[in-house]
């Protein structure tokens, strides 16, 4: 997953996420933050949960996200992608983003507007925000690669 490629999709779902949560303190600021090594696995009943974002919200500071694979596997990135995430308690958001090969950008097409194809898998509205979605996650100061996040 250290490889994969950001597509236009999820480059959107960051800038829009980034000013959803601009609001809160973890506004990125340009400051570069300390983080330490964060990935894990997204599950909906017990199995995995392909091409969702899922964002670590801390109280005090930046927020961290990553996206899922084929897999439900996930790497986080504050400052960048795949750097880690602050560590601490975090509040936890879930959106479908859409398999990256889906994407008519990712093609050389440009299709402005386009939506990604539904998600074979619904899950509750309550995740898409760290507000709402009543799961938390803990990352500890070594960092962790056995983050898992199960929803129901």
């Amino acid at each position: 997953m250290r490889g994969l490629k950001v597509s236009a999709r999820l480059r959107l779902l960051l800038v829009t996420v980034w000013g959803v949560v601009g609001c809160a303190p973890a506004q990125p600021t340009g400051k570069i933050v300390a983080t330490v090594p964060a990935k894990g696995v997204l599950l909906y009943q017990g199995k995995p949960l392909p091409f969702h974002s899922v964002l670590l919200a801390p109280e005090k500071d930046r927020s961290a996200i990553g996206m899922t694979d084929k897999d439900g596997q996930f790497v986080l990135g504050t400052n960048r992608p795949n750097d880690g995430a602050v560590p601490g308690s975090h509040r936890v958001a879930i959106n479908y983003v859409g398999n990256p090969e889906d994407d008519p950008m990712s093609k050389g097409l440009v299709r402005i507007g386009t939506t990604p194809p539904p998600p074979k898998v619904k899950i509750d509205k309550k995740y898409q925000s760290p507000d709402t979605s009543g799961v938390v996650v803990e990352i500890p100061p070594g960092g962790t690669d056995a983050i898992q996040i199960e929803l129901k």
